[in-house]
């Protein structure tokens, strides 16, 4: 199972994070005002007010600083922050832009992709960050063309989800290839191949019965011209 999906984060959005919490240099990013935020007087660190100026307050600070972990095989980061006037009180401090910025001049030195918006990008938020995840998550190799046809293979989640013990799997071709479907217990071992031949192109569905199958959690992989896209299922009886 580990083999066939990763953890490995692909992106990271974020409305007026905070990209770092170390009290020695949000100061000069974000003014005086940040330190005021209830965040620094310890409780958040699990330590004493009178505590925050010590060695262990400083190690704290930067383990919950991303700033301080940024490395070159990074995924890419899209921010977005609606105060960007010089703060007056320390709720604007605590989501300022600068936080955004700084994260990205760090980004920047990696050559890693970074988006910072503010409230002049009037195109619509939600829908920047959507197109972003779409992007970044879209490891299958599908995109569509200006018809709104696939140019590359989906496999869709299997329906119903969990399931007893029948569920229907889909999945679309952009062109004639040899297939296979084959479902994986967690262990890696194969329990039924449904598909192993050539399909024409468009969707096709079918129907899986876990009838004979013990209650757990089952993988399901389409192969495709040298490429393969996994979903996992859950079967409860």
């Amino acid at each position: 199972p580990i083999l066939r999906e990763s953890s490995r984060i692909k992106g990271m959005a974020c409305w007026s994070g905070q990209t770092s919490l170390d009290t020695r240099v949000i100061g000069s990013w974000c003014g005086p005002y940040v330190l005021q935020f209830s965040y620094f007087n310890g409780a958040v660190f699990g330590l004493p007010a009178d505590s925050m100026s010590t060695p262990t307050a400083y190690a704290m600070m930067e383990m919950a600083s991303p700033y301080q972990h940024v490395t070159a095989d990074d995924p890419p980061a899209w921010m977005y922050y609606s105060i960007v006037d010089t703060p007056t009180n320390s709720s604007q401090a605590i989501h300022h832009i600068n936080y955004g910025k700084r994260l990205k001049m760090k980004m920047d030195t990696f050559g890693i992709e970074s988006t910072v918006l503010d409230p002049t990008y009037t195109s619509g938020v939600t829908d920047a960050a959507v197109a972003f995840f779409y992007r970044v998550l879209n490891t299958t190799g599908v995109e569509e063309n200006k018809t709104g046809k696939p140019t590359g293979f989906i496999l869709e989640q299997n329906y119903p989800n969990p399931f007893n013990p029948e569920t229907v799997i889909s999945y679309v071709l952009p062109a004639s290839n040899h297939v296979t479907l084959t479902v994986y217990d967690m262990l890696g071992n194969t329990v039924n191949q449904l598909v192993n031949g050539r399909q024409s192109a468009g969707k096709h569905t079918l129907s899986f019965s876990g009838k004979n199958l013990a209650s757990g959690v089952y993988y399901y992989t389409l192969n495709y011209n040298g490429n393969s896209i996994s979903k996992k299922m859950a079967l409860i009886k």
